[in-house]
């Protein structure tokens, strides 16, 4: 990550010659991406899911109606995914009623914000040249535009990813705490939007300890700092989860059957569902817990199904072996288990404190997880 700015003619770094003609080009940059998303939402609200989400985005939109209710989502138990967007969407139900066309207006603002980071970093790292150029094409890239227009978490983490980057480049120009420690806060509030940012971040500590190494004090410093900054969003979650679920969850506990979807022997690339559970949220969600029970060695009552511990343990050892060379394991969709149970009535609702905590050796699926989409 080398900041190498476009000069001026009397040597000055670009960033510091900000004139009217990059105001021009940014607001441009701004108002062209906003103006194509707003088109394109405008237009996405003859889809019949647009007033009625299915899959993430009605998970999104569940937790956010607890969230005007004041109630809490799955209750008792560390937060399966993390909280940041949904609370977004509380907010924006709580301001405007349940409207799904206000969120997506928002979030075609952020868009276009994003795309206005996208031509600064460009012109930092460039030239004023590639930074519009970026910018033009971020604007305009449709699927920037799909996304954007979705209640998914991706237009929010897309903006705190590049606000954090262009502050990082800011500080290692200007080695202002400040900026580290602004960077850092963007990184940690990502993280509890989707928590797999946090290996960059801990990429970013090293890469500055390394710019700075001929000053490896204040470079030892602001990577502490930066890395103290990226914490102060996270541990409340953490906390939170401790708290509640008596497990301790970082932010969300459904890594751990991600991992699996992507590394069980079945895995294919494509398929975002555990094997032989249902491909809808909740069918999903208690048919893992029923095949985790099931496959479970030692079983302790009490508290939620812990956060995905078991499946990263079986992905261990199935993602050592090819697909294609392995005997896939067929589980059956019913269950035993009062988890099953509830699963096999098809009817979507959440899990309760009566869940399972599980020690899997050898489970099939993670542990407090559910299936169906490991995208955001």
């Amino acid at each position: 990550m080398t900041s190498r700015p476009d000069p001026t003619a009397d040597g000055t770094p670009a960033e510091s010659s900000f004139g009217r003609k990059e105001w021009i080009l940014f607001g441009s940059i701004i108002a062209l991406a906003f103006v194509t998303r707003l088109i394109y939402v405008m237009f996405m609200r003859s889809n019949p899911t647009f007033e009625n989400p299915i899959m993430d985005p009605l998970y999104h939109a569940e937790w956010a109606r607890a969230f005007v209710r004041g109630e809490s989502f799955m209750e008792g138990q560390p937060f399966f995914r993390a909280p940041l967007y949904p609370w977004f969407l509380g907010i924006c139900f709580e301001l405007f009623g349940e409207n799904f066309l206000v969120p997506r207006i928002i979030q075609a603002a952020m868009g276009a914000v994003s795309c206005g980071l996208v031509f600064l970093i460009g012109r930092r790292v460039f030239s004023t040249l590639t930074g519009t150029a970026a910018g033009i094409v971020a604007a305009t890239y449709w699927i920037f535009l799909y996304f954007d227009a979705e209640l998914l978490i991706v237009p929010m983490i897309v903006l705190l990813d590049l606000l954090a980057l262009w502050l990082l480049l800011r500080a290692d120009a200007s080695h202002k705490t400040s900026d580290y420690l602004l960077s850092g806060l963007a990184i940690g509030l990502s993280a509890i939007a989707r928590p797999n940012v946090l290996l960059f971040g801990l990429a970013v500590c090293l890469w500055i300890v390394i710019r700075r190494r001929r000053e490896w004090q204040h470079g030892l410093l602001h990577a502490f700092l930066f890395g103290l900054a990226c914490l102060v969003p996270i541990i409340p979650i953490t906390v939170r989860n401790y708290s509640v679920g008596d497990d301790l969850v970082l932010i969300s506990s459904q890594g751990g059957v991600n991992f699996f979807i992507g590394n069980n022997p079945q895995a294919d690339g494509t398929r975002a569902v555990v094997p032989g559970t249902r491909p809808d949220w909740w069918g999903g969600y208690h048919d893992t817990i029923a095949m985790a029970e099931q496959a479970a060695t030692r079983v302790q009552f009490g508290k939620p199904i812990a956060a995905g511990r078991s499946s990263r343990r079986k992905s261990r050892g199935t993602s050592l072996e090819s697909p294609s060379n392995s005997s896939p394991r067929r589980q059956a969709n019913g269950s035993i288990s009062r988890a099953g149970s509830s699963a096999t009535t098809g009817t979507p609702r959440r899990s309760t404190t009566t869940s399972r905590s599980v020690s899997l050796p050898n489970a099939t699926a993670a542990s407090s997880s559910f299936c169906p989409l490991a995208r955001g």
